[in-house]
C-alpha cells in the first residue's frame, strides 16, 4: 500500500513557502507540460507513456497518484520529508551537505531503464559499508542528471548520484568514502562537501525532484562550473518513465535512521 502523504503538504500558503518554492499553480502547470511531453513523444513505449500521462492527469485532492513522476506529489513528499528532518535536526544544528557521484551508475541516454532505483541504493549502501561509515546518520536523496560535454570530451549520459546531509561532526569520517569515488573525464570532481548555512535552500536542493541537464565546458578557471538547464522533451520522457511507477519517497536514501510513525528516528 502506498504511503499516504497528508493533503496539507500539497497546498502551502505563500507566507509559509520557501523562497522560490513553486506554488500549487506552478506545479499544476509543470504537470500539464510533462503530460503533454508524454503524449506527444515519438520515442516509442506508447502504451506506457499514455498510461503514465493518464495517471498524472487523474491526480487530484484526496485522489493522489503518488508517482515519483508527478511534480505535485514529489513536491509534497519533499515538504513532508524536510519537516521530518527539521524535527530531528533543527536549523541550529551544525550540518554538512555532500554530493557523491559513482561512475558505475552512469547509463547512456536511452538506457536509464536498465538501472533500478533499488540497485542504485544497494550500490550506495555497499559504498558506505566498504568505507566503514554505514553507521553515520545520513539523510539523502537519489538525484538524476543528464550530463553533456559541449566539446564532446565524453559521451552524454545519465548520472544518478546521491546528495545528502549529515552532522558536521561526521565530516572527517567521510574521508574514506570520498577516496573511494572514481575520477574520470565526466566525474573530475566526484564529491563536494559544503557547510549548511542556509537550511531551507540547501536541504531543499539536496532533495530536488526535478532533474537537470548539466552542460560542461572546458574550464578556464578553477571556479568554473557547468551550466544547468531543464531537460529537453525526449530526456524528460525517459526520466518520467523511469520514475513513473515509484513513490516519491522511494528516492530518499536513509542510513543510521528510519522513518518511524510520524517522524525520523536515529538507529
Amino acid at each position: 500500500m502506498a504511503i499516504i502523504i497528508p493533503e496539507r503538504y500539497f497546498h502551502v500558503p505563500k507566507a509559509h513557502r520557501r523562497p522560490k518554492e513553486p506554488s500549487a499553480k506552478k506545479l499544476r502547470e509543470l504537470a500539464s507540460k510533462w503530460i503533454t511531453n508524454l503524449r506527444a513523444s515519438k520515442t516509442g513505449r506508447e502504451a506506457e507513456r499514455h498510461a503514465l500521462a493518464d495517471l498524472l492527469e487523474a491526480c487530484e485532492p484526496l485522489r493522489r497518484c503518488y508517482s515519483a513522476a508527478c511534480p505535485r506529489c514529489s513536491a509534497a513528499a519533499q515538504r513532508w520529508a524536510m519537516e521530518e528532518l527539521a524535527d530531528l535536526w533543527p536549523e541550529e544544528t551544525d550540518l554538512v551537505s555532500m554530493t557523491m557521484i559513482v561512475a558505475k551508475l552512469h547509463r547512456p541516454i536511452g538506457e536509464l531503464a536498465t538501472i533500478e532505483l533499488s540497485s542504485i541504493k544497494r550500490h550506495l549502501q555497499r559504498k558506505f559499508e566498504a568505507a566503514e561509515v554505514s553507521a553515520i546518520p545520513i539523510w539523502g536523496y537519489i538525484d538524476i542528471s543528464h550530463n553533456v560535454h559541449a566539446d564532446g570530451l565524453y559521451d552524454e549520459h545519465w548520472a544518478p548520484h546521491l546528495a545528502f546531509v549529515t552532522l558536521a561532526g561526521n565530516e572527517r569520517d567521510l574521508d574514506g568514502l570520498k577516496a573511494s569515488l572514481e575520477r574520470n573525464n565526466s566525474s573530475k570532481r566526484p564529491h563536494r562537501v559544503d557547510e549548511v548555512n542556509d537550511w531551507d535552500w540547501q536541504v531543499s536542493y539536496v532533495c530536488k525532484f526535478r532533474p537537470a541537464r548539466r552542460v560542461e565546458f572546458e574550464k578556464l578557471t578553477p571556479r568554473a562550473r557547468p551550466s544547468k538547464y531543464w531537460l529537453q522533451p525526449a530526456q524528460t520522457v525517459e526520466f518520467l518513465l523511469w520514475a513513473g511507477q515509484r513513490h516519491p519517497l522511494d528516492r530518499f536514501f536513509l542510513l543510521g535512521m528510519r522513518r518511524y510513525r510520524d517522524g525520523l528516528q536515529l538507529l
